[in-house]
């Protein structure tokens, strides 16, 4: 290879040294630009949703799409036994739906399949009732159950007729240890409803010359977790 030859090829090395160098620096400068624009997102995001604050887009997107902000800005009923929400509607709106409209609905094809047990008929009154039922006598109608107490649209007088059995979502260790509870109160006027406050809350308030004022809270079961563990009270 003589001196011509090789001075040529040491050129167009240089130039593909320069070309790289080129696009290199081009690189740099978008993701740098990246960097800039992701920082000003941080830096100017600032929104406050369901008692958060959120700094950036993304987590604020997710969060309007979770179960936590729907359940607190949307409309929705669920089920008794398996907790399982549906959303468009209240349980109020419902039950004032007539049963034809009523039978249109996802809540009630769902609430039919879930409440029964398809070989005896029981009725189920909460999820961990039906956890733990078992078939003593196939295929014999029983008799219907008592009905669950309405502590969603009704504030409850917790008195000498209360049955803590008949709240929905508690297992009979919590009923147990709610009864217990109350007994250790106070003598006095109380009830209890179910509000949705960040997530959904049995409250109980004692009533005392037409004041009503909040005694305690605890979070109403919604997993099967939640079913084995005590009731954790929350005071105000």
């Amino acid at each position: 290879m003589n001196n011509k030859e090789i001075n040529n090829k040491i050129i167009k090395l240089q130039d593909k040294i320069e070309d790289a160098t080129y696009e290199y620096n081009i690189y740099i400068k978008k993701l740098k630009l990246r960097i800039e624009l992701l920082q000003e997102q941080v830096e100017t995001f600032n929104t406050i949703c369901c008692n958060k604050t959120f700094t950036t887009n993304k987590d604020y997107n997710k969060h309007l799409k979770s179960q936590e902000h729907r359940l607190t800005n949307e409309k929705w009923i669920h089920c008794p036994v398996c907790r399982k929400t549906f959303f468009g509607y209240s349980k109020e709106e419902y039950t004032k739906l007539p049963t034809v409209d009523k039978m249109k609905t996802e809540y009630y094809k769902h609430l039919n399949d879930c409440i029964y047990c398809p070989k005896c008929d029981e009725q189920f009154r909460n999820h961990m009732s039906k956890k733990r039922h078992e078939c003593i006598i196939p295929m014999q109608a029983l008799e219907p159950m008592q009905s669950t107490y309405d502590t969603y649209n009704d504030e409850i007088d917790i008195d000498s007729q209360f049955d803590y059995f008949l709240l929905e979502s508690l297992s009979k260790d919590q009923a147990n240890q709610l009864q217990l509870f109350i007994k250790n109160l106070p003598e006095g006027d109380y009830s209890i409803t179910e509000i949705t406050d960040s997530g959904l809350y049995y409250v109980i308030y004692e009533t005392s010359d037409n004041i009503k004022v909040e005694v305690v809270r605890f979070k109403v079961s919604t997993r099967d977790e939640d079913f084995l563990v005590r009731l954790n009270f929350i005071y105000p």
